[in-house]
C-alpha cells in the first residue's frame, strides 16, 4: 500500500507479481517516496494500481510515515468500510478482543465487530484481550473490509489476567504473572 498524505482517500493499494516482489525485496523501506507507473482497476469496487514490471516502480526519496487516521471498530463493523478508508493506515483504541483468531476463522479476528486479517502480522491475542492501539491498513479481502496489522508495534493490548486455578511458583502462569 502507499499513502500520499494522513487521512481518509489518501491511500490505495498496489498489486504486483512474485518476481517484481523478487526483486524489489529489502530495497523499499518504510517511508520510501515512490514514482508508480501501472495500471489503475477498480475490482470489487476498491481501487488498486498494479505494478507489473520492476521499472515501473523509481524511490525517490523519503519521509516519515503518515500519521494514523483514527477510527472505531464501528467504522469497519462487519466488513463495512467507507471506501476512502481502504488502502489508509488507521488506528483504534480501547477496543476489546471479541473472537480471537483459530483456524475455523482462517485466523482472523474480530475487535468491537471489526475483522482483523493476520496477511502480514499474526496476533497472539484471545477474547476479552483489551486492545490499548490497533493499527494496520484497511483493504478489502473476500468481500469484507478488514484491518490488515503491519508488524508487531500494530497490536498494543493489555492481557485481561492470570488463570488463578493454577497455584505454586513453578508453573509458567505463575511466573508470567
Amino acid at each position: 500500500w502507499i499513502q500520499d498524505g494522513s487521512g481518509p482517500g489518501t491511500g490505495i493499494v498496489i498489486y504486483t507479481f512474485r518476481d517484481v516482489v523478487e526483486e524489489l525485496a529489502g530495497q523499499i523501506p518504510p517511508g520510501a517516496e515512490v514514482r508508480i507507473t501501472g495500471n489503475y482497476a477498480i475490482p470489487f469496487d476498491f481501487p488498486q494500481i498494479r505494478l507489473s514490471q520492476v521499472d515501473n516502480l523509481e524511490v525517490t526519496g523519503s519521509s516519515q510515515l503518515p500519521a494514523a487516521h483514527p477510527i472505531t471498530p464501528d467504522d469497519i463493523a462487519s466488513g463495512q468500510a467507507d471506501a476512502e478508508l481502504i488502502g489508509i493506515l488507521v488506528t483504534m483504541e480501547g477496543a476489546l478482543v471479541t473472537e480471537g483468531p483459530s483456524y475455523a476463522t482462517y485466523y482472523e479476528w474480530e475487535v468491537g465487530g471489526a475483522i482483523v486479517d493476520d496477511f502480514f502480522y499474526y496476533a497472539d491475542v484471545q477474547a476479552n484481550y483489551l486492545m490499548t492501539r490497533l493499527s494496520g491498513v484497511v483493504h478489502m479481502s473476500y468481500g469484507d473490509a478488514k484491518l490488515f496489522p503491519r508488524w508487531a508495534d500494530d497490536v498494543v493490548y493489555t492481557y485481561p489476567g492470570c488463570d488463578t486455578a493454577w497455584t505454586g511458583s513453578d508453573n509458567l502462569q505463575a511466573l508470567n504473572c
